[in-house]
């Protein structure tokens, strides 16, 4: 794929970012995209802190980006417009962009993908919730069993868990 676009929504960093990693896994030219939805903000609108942090974060990531040699592009709108003109306007292919569990965005990613070429990457889930099951297919209900699932599957993937931990932070450590 020639272009397309990372949409960030959520994970505003660059290391360990899963969107990022898909969209340049996959194409020559990736632009990262954020996009200011008025709806979101209005919802948060009595959390004036909340949002000015989260606005210090996407000011932060274009920074870091720009140390990389590309800078964030910031839309301003509702995602369901915004995204399908920027689509048009640089000539993507496909919109790379974190899967949501929550039903209002479930419908507007639906919404977005009945006009474009959406492809959603898990990125809050070490595996897909179907990848460890009990003998019979189920969920498990007890820890310490799906605990020695998910290791042995863990095991048999090999690479899959690809990032080492960094020293522990917080009291009693250096």
């Amino acid at each position: 794929m020639r272009r397309s676009i990372a949409w960030l929504r959520r994970d505003l960093r660059l290391t360990d970012n899963r969107v990022l990693a898909a969209a340049t896994g996959a194409s020559e030219r990736v632009w990262p995209v954020f996009v200011f939805d008025p709806q979101i903000l209005e919802i948060h609108s009595a959390a004036a802190g909340r949002v000015a942090w989260f606005a210090a974060n996407v000011g932060a990531l274009d920074g870091e980006l720009w140390e990389h040699g590309a800078g964030l592009t910031v839309l301003s709108g509702p995602p369901e417009r915004e995204l399908p003109r920027f689509v048009r306007e640089i000539g993507a292919e496909a919109i790379f962009a974190a899967a949501d569990e929550d039903p209002e965005a479930i419908a507007r990613d639906v919404r977005l993908a009945a006009e474009t070429d959406l492809q959603l990457v898990d990125d809050t889930l070490l595996l897909p919730p179907s990848a460890v099951r009990t003998m019979s297919g189920e969920a498990y209900s007890v820890f310490s069993p799906f605990r020695r699932a998910l290791e042995a599957h863990l095991a048999h993937a090999g690479g899959a868990i690809t990032a080492r931990a960094g020293p522990r932070r917080g009291k009693g450590s250096d």
